[in-house]
């Protein structure tokens, strides 16, 4: 067996944690189907110099530590959709705001099936395990955060060597909804700017930081999830489908963070149409052309300046789909008026 070394950042399962130590952690490329491993399997460890140990395989993970919901500050929290579009997968989120940006996750625990001969049966949520977050920028450099980072008001977790720890014990899923549940979520908040300081890069208004997280358990045992993107920017906002509007009409709301403005456009995607909306309050708002007839919506007559929040409705030609993208259209800079798109996070 070979150490499997340092965070590769190819996305391989394997995270910069203090759990995962190369020198006590080994890759095995054992070539067996995952329906031949099971919890309680016994391998022989042949060390250096002659010696054998047997060791167990303490947890077969079925499912990776899955992040449910996210949101920075005291922002509103984006619920991920799974499966996640490439095109979401792939597009930072802007994250805006001055300040360190401190993200709040709340993550679906991993699972693992019920040990063989043992009382159990189905999947089980596996609990106490330590969560941490680690990841790369878009330079594939590896950043992780140090034990000051994070913080939780989840009952359920605390604050530790490496992260934050799971006080619960493995407990059964009952059936997928109950899988989904809130009470089922471990929560914790990590300040990225931090964590990237710490590992000696840029803060994220130059470079994106791709954010993982993962659960190991006390045996070394580690499951890897996540792979989404946050950068800072001038603006950040949300958009959701209107409950009952059967996908024609969506809401928006976004705020600027470093300057002001009187003049914007939410663009939609293309083959629809803006039919009109509700403006924001104070705002003048009409359909509009950018790329295609109307599909922008454009308003003025107000300004919106640093933390303001700015929001309204807007009506569509069709229904649109909850994996599209909406942008922000307004100027580039503070002393560049020149118009640019910021992408509006799905909610």
């Amino acid at each position: 067996m070979t150490p499997i070394g340092a965070f590769f950042p190819q996305r391989d399962g394997v995270g910069t944690t203090p759990g995962l130590d190369a020198s006590r952690i080994f890759a095995l490329h054992h070539g067996a189907p995952a329906s031949a491993l099971q919890p309680g399997d016994t391998f022989l460890e042949r060390m250096a110099g002659g010696s054998v140990r047997t060791v167990a395989l303490h947890y077969a993970f079925t499912s990776v530590p899955a992040i449910a919901s996210w949101s920075v500050g005291d922002g509103p929290a984006v619920t991920v959709r799974y499966p996640v579009p490439r095109s979401i997968g792939q597009t930072p989120a802007e994250v805006g705001a001055t300040g360190d940006i401190v993200l709040n996750l709340a993550v679906w625990p991993p699972q693992r099936p019920a040990i063989s001969g043992s009382a159990e049966t189905g999947r089980l949520d596996i609990g106490l395990l330590t969560y941490s977050v680690a990841g790369f920028d878009n330079l594939n450099r590896p950043w992780r955060c140090p034990d000051a980072s994070y913080s939780t008001a989840d009952p359920g977790l605390l604050t530790g060597p490496g992260g934050v720890v799971d006080q619960r014990t493995d407990r059964p899923v009952a059936d997928a909804a109950s899988a989904r549940s809130a009470a089922t979520l471990r929560s914790f908040s990590v300040n990225l700017s931090a964590c990237l300081r710490a590992s000696g890069l840029s803060d994220l208004a130059k470079d994106p930081a791709i954010v993982n997280v993962t659960a190991v358990t006390g045996f070394g045992d580690a499951a890897e999830g996540g792979g989404f993107g946050f950068r800072r920017s001038p603006f950040s906002g949300t958009w959701g489908v209107v409950s009952g509007s059967d996908s024609r009409a969506v809401s928006f709301e976004f705020s600027p963070h470093s300057f002001a403005t009187s003049a914007f456009g939410i663009k939609v995607p293309a083959g629809l149409q803006v039919t009109g909306g509700t403006a924001p309050t104070g705002w003048t708002c009409a359909p509009s052309t950018s790329s295609a007839e109307n599909d922008t919506y454009r308003c003025s007559g107000a300004t919106a300046g640093p933390g303001e929040r700015v929001s309204g409705q807007i009506m569509l030609s069709g229904p649109i789909l909850e994996s599209a993208s909406l942008d922000l259209i307004t100027r580039r800079a503070a002393d560049d008026p020149a118009e640019t798109g910021f992408r509006l996070t799905a909610r």
